[in-house]
């Protein structure tokens, strides 16, 4: 297998996750996954940013001889300061709502440079959320938000890479599960919205149950694992589409492609996306096991009668589900600007998240302050 094929194959087998639920826990948005996924048990029911995909051309192999390596040329004291845009939003009809947003602001420090790579620092500087209006799911983030932004405000996580930017440690993890831990214990319990899942027959012991420490640390590296995901890899400058079918293990996909390079400023962009498409019965069994798994037995016959009767009536068609990343990359491997998109759409009606991530301030040794 040459390189530009074992290549794409790697890029689309990260993102096509067709047969898998993603477990990670979001630092802030645990909470709409929860509540986002009892509102499946009961119903299927400012604009995202633009992906730069939807303007690709005819999707042909380039020039196979050119290739673009994700290298870090970073120097001690380095800083890099972004802003992080997650926003959710409602699909109706060929219309996109938006249902709630937040936005923060995290700092890069490179506090050490040697031969076997980098010591860095990557801290929470801010949090701002969006004004949705008339959406319970942005009154329920800026209820938590209230309770928590000043702990994590300042929180640091010094972490190392390889000389290439991988990264290979974090040092301070532990003390950071122990904060997220209590922090998350003390916040839900006073959410107005545990009496409500109370009425809907949730057992909150479940809930918690399933929550470990290890999915809420991920919340607070997650970002910070996608900035650097492509460092220490070279891949071929190409633009290629590939189709599989449905097997026993997998299911039908689409994916597209792209890994280009400014001549002028040697900045480089990857992109990825993929469409998998989840036949109607399968949606039926995921919903159901959400519903086994969080609901309590007589709640859950209710449901499951309820689906048994009219779930044919209420979803004629399959679930696409489709995934895009494109991350943009400074010459010298720093981060630019990141759109991360997740849709789930059964017809006209889905649901669509999407995180974008753009830089706010650069300070290099090699550069004035920008």
């Amino acid at each position: 297998m040459n390189i530009a094929k074992s290549k794409i194959l790697q890029l689309t087998e990260k993102y096509a996750t067709s047969s898998h639920i993603n477990f990670i826990v979001r630092r802030i948005f645990f909470f709409f996954i929860i509540i986002g996924t009892m509102a499946m048990l009961f119903s299927f029911t400012s604009m995202p940013h633009k992906r730069l995909a939807d303007e690709r051309e005819d999707s042909v192999a380039q020039d196979e001889d050119s290739v673009v390596s994700v290298i870090a040329w970073f120097n001690k004291n380095d800083t890099m300061t972004y802003w992080i845009n997650e926003s959710t939003w409602d699909i109706r009809k060929g219309d996109t709502i938006k249902t709630a947003g937040i936005n923060t602001k995290i700092m890069i420090t490179v506090t050490d440079s040697t031969k076997k790579g980098y010591d860095m620092e990557y801290s929470f500087l801010d949090f701002k959320t969006d004004s949705v209006k008339d959406s319970w799911k942005q009154n329920l983030l800026n209820e938590a938000l209230n309770k928590y932004k000043e702990a994590i405000k300042g929180t640091t996580i010094k972490f190392r890479t390889d000389i290439y930017g991988k990264i290979i440690k974090y040092d301070n993890l532990n003390e950071i599960k122990k904060q997220s831990k209590q922090l998350f214990m003390e916040t839900i319990k006073e959410m107005s919205i545990i009496d409500s899942l109370a009425v809907a027959g949730i057992d909150l012991k479940t809930l918690l149950k399933d929550v470990d420490a290890d999915r809420l640390v991920q919340g607070y590296i997650d970002e910070l694992e996608l900035m650097f995901k492509h460092h220490g890899t070279t891949y071929n400058i190409v633009s290629i589409t590939n189709h599989s079918d449905a097997t026993e293990d997998d299911y039908e996909t689409d994916s597209y492609v792209s890994v280009s390079e400014n001549n002028e400023t040697y900045d480089y962009r990857i992109v990825v996306d993929v469409n998998n498409y989840i036949p109607k019965d399968d949606i039926k069994a995921i919903i159901e096991g959400v519903a086994s798994a969080y609901l309590d037995e007589d709640k859950f016959n209710e449901v499951k009668e309820d689906m048994d009767e009219n779930f044919d009536k209420q979803v004629s068609d399959d679930l696409l589900y489709n995934t895009y990343l494109s991350i943009d990359y400074f010459y010298d491997g720093w981060p630019k600007e990141i759109i991360k998109q997740e849709k789930r759409v059964i017809g006209k009606i889905g649901k669509l998240s999407q995180k974008y991530i753009t830089w706010d301030y650069r300070c290099l040794l090699y550069t004035s302050p920008s």
